[in-house]
């Protein structure tokens, strides 16, 4: 499913309105790209480009646009009236299910990270007490 998400400086404007993905450029870059160049176009080129590329990777980066992008439509095809109960629950229960696949993600990760120490752990013992340096 290919998703459109519009020119980079769209996807900018876009990631300063979500306040998700501003808090991960703002922890990955600091505040520096929003604070002293401000909008798209003074950001260097460069660095819009690494930070775009940065937050493209990040999990559920794509589904946070879409989902704004959504709400997007829908306002548009509506007047200014309060959402209905069906779909505030519509919107949770997706936002629920994007966080749920991110901690799992998130614990896969952690679990692989301490098997590995552990393995290192085990590795530098063996090496250090074998006597293989004699």
């Amino acid at each position: 499913m290919a998703i459109y998400i519009g020119t980079e400086e769209e996807e900018w404007k876009k990631v300063l309105e979500n306040h998700y993905l501003m808090d991960l450029v703002l922890h990955a870059y600091g505040n520096e790209p929003i604070a002293e160049y401000g909008s798209y176009w003074e950001i260097p080129k460069e660095l819009r480009k690494q930070i775009l590329t940065w937050l493209r990777k990040q999990d559920g980066y794509y589904e946070m646009l879409l989902v704004d992008t959504e709400e997007e439509e829908k306002q548009d095809n509506k007047d200014t009236v309060l959402p209905q109960f069906d779909e505030l629950e519509e919107r949770i229960s997706h936002l629920e299910y994007v966080l749920k696949h991110l901690k799992a993600k998130k614990e896969r990760k952690e679990k692989e990270r301490k098997e590995e120490m552990k393995k290192r752990k085990k590795n530098k013992g063996h090496a250090e007490g074998s006597g293989s340096n004699f």
